[in-house]
């Protein structure tokens, strides 16, 4: 499969959201992953996601970005916001510019 993934995300349960795209239609939107790399969905848009975040009060708004347009859906996951939900020893995404990965 090719294609380049941008932003990415993780969940309360463990999987991994990425914005994906540069293929074409049938791929552009949002991919979900399992902690084990397996794809368990997708959110197919009409243009490439370029980043996304989850938001609102419980974290349970996946908001899914590109240059022109903003999509914004509620969801049954609720995203991850800190070190101790992401478990010891794993990555943690900080979010800053430019994105840093800490160990």
């Amino acid at each position: 499969m090719g294609g380049l993934v941008d932003g990415i995300r993780a969940e309360k349960d463990g999987n991994i959201w990425v914005g994906a795209g540069w293929v074409g239609p049938g791929y552009d939107g949002v991919h979900i992953f399992t902690p084990s790399g397996e794809r368990i969905g997708i959110f197919l848009l009409p243009e490439i996601c370029a980043t996304l975040c989850f938001g609102g009060t419980k974290r349970n708004r996946l908001f899914m970005a590109d240059c022109e347009s903003l999509y914004a859906l509620y969801m049954e996951a609720q995203g991850r916001i800190s070190a101790k939900e992401c478990g010891a020893g794993g990555i943690r995404i900080v979010s800053r510019a430019p994105t840093t990965l800490v160990r």
